[in-house]
């Protein structure tokens, strides 16, 4: 590195910054980790079961992200926590049953 702090004395910090090599947007939420994943839903009073049907899901997904088998995306993440600062959510469903 050159003294005087060049460029190359700034491009560390400069990637340091970035998460997953881009900007975080704002409202922007990292990475929710199971006990996380499952700590919203207790704080919410959601089951896994709930929470499944309530996206459309399979049960079995949600429980994989529940148990760390699979990484939780950040739809869910968001919608997770936006459950536990919005109880009233859960009377409106996200996905219908189409048959």
């Amino acid at each position: 590195m050159e003294p005087g702090g060049g460029p190359s004395a700034v491009r560390p910090s400069y990637y340091a910054l970035r998460p997953y090599g881009r900007w975080p947007r704002s409202g922007y939420i990292g990475r929710m980790t199971a006990r996380q994943f499952r700590a919203c839903l207790k704080k919410a009073d959601v089951s896994q079961r709930r929470f499944a049907l309530w996206l459309g899901f399979d049960v079995g997904t949600v429980n994989r992200w529940a148990k760390g088998r699979r990484e939780i995306p950040r739809y869910a993440a968001v919608l997770a926590e936006l459950l536990v600062k919005h109880p009233n959510l859960r009377q409106y469903p996200l996905a219908e049953k189409t048959d």
